[in-house]
């Protein structure tokens, strides 16, 4: 997809942003009513400093970090892949602490 000017992107990364912040509230009702638990809800960033990485789960400042470029590029896959994936990351911070990124825990 390609910027035709800077309010065209502004107003498109607003409404990305919109979107990854409902689906990260409809990701942590579903995770607290599965888990019996109230996990903390993280801000959600777009940092596009990211460059191949799709998002980052940044624990110390609570944080879901997305890559705009390629969220406005793969929608779908960020909405159903991407961005529970990096929620996943701080539900298995909150129920085992030192478990490894992609370890049995967090799968």
């Amino acid at each position: 997809m390609k910027w035709s000017t800077k309010t065209e992107l502004s107003m498109n990364l607003y409404e990305l942003k919109i979107l990854a912040e409902d689906k990260v509230l409809e990701t942590y009702i579903q995770a607290n009513e599965i888990f019996g638990k109230d996990f903390d809800l993280p801000s959600v960033v777009f940092d596009e400093h990211l460059g191949r990485v799709a998002g980052q789960a940044c624990f110390s400042i609570k944080t879901i970090k997305l890559n705009p470029v390629l969220m406005s590029q793969n929608l779908s896959t960020f909405l159903n892949r991407t961005i529970p994936h990096e929620c996943a990351h701080f539900f298995t911070d909150s129920l085992f602490r030192l478990a490894r990124p992609h370890g049995p825990e967090w799968r």
